[in-house]
């Protein structure tokens, strides 16, 4: 009894997207730029781990740091394939066909080709800001959390 609630309470599995829909949202993933996610996605993830160890080995000829980026962005491009295939019923579970060709031709006028272009960098430097942002905050959220655990009478070691 409790696994026949337990199997009505879960939620259905999404549906395969057609050939034609895979078909809609491959090119949706052209024309928006996603396919220059896995570029976009190995230099995110360089980034952070290009500054440790450029803080750690600031001897490294900057020709080592290069090659770091460009084999990370090359294993992400190399992997792009499987991550679409991954990505293609998320679209399809969340945009209905009419949708999806809808972007498709939204991405076909000189607007959605200016946001293709605009977007990555609007991402990066929010993505800046966003941390400075955090940075800036965190001596005020320190200072009250601290007070709030004093005036609760909690003490951390």
């Amino acid at each position: 009894v409790a696994l026949a609630a337990l199997g009505c309470t879960m939620a259905p599995a999404a549906q395969k997207p057609s050939q034609a829909q895979r078909a809609d949202i491959e090119r949706l993933l052209a024309v928006s730029g996603a396919e220059d996610l896995a570029k976009q996605m190995g230099k995110a993830t360089a980034a952070p781990m290009l500054s440790a160890l450029e803080a750690a080995h600031p001897d490294w000829p900057s020709r080592a740091f290069d090659i770091i980026e460009e084999e990370v962005i090359s294993v992400y491009s190399e992997h792009l394939g499987a991550f679409k295939r991954r990505i293609i019923p998320l679209y399809a579970e969340h945009f209905t066909p009419a949708e999806i060709k809808g972007l498709i031709a939204f991405y076909d006028t000189d607007l959605g080709r200016k946001t293709v272009t605009v977007m990555p960098l609007l991402t990066e430097a929010t993505m800046q800001l966003s941390q400075q942002w955090s940075q800036a905050l965190t001596p005020t959220i320190e200072a009250r959390v601290m007070k709030r655990l004093e005036a609760e009478g909690i003490k951390l070691k």
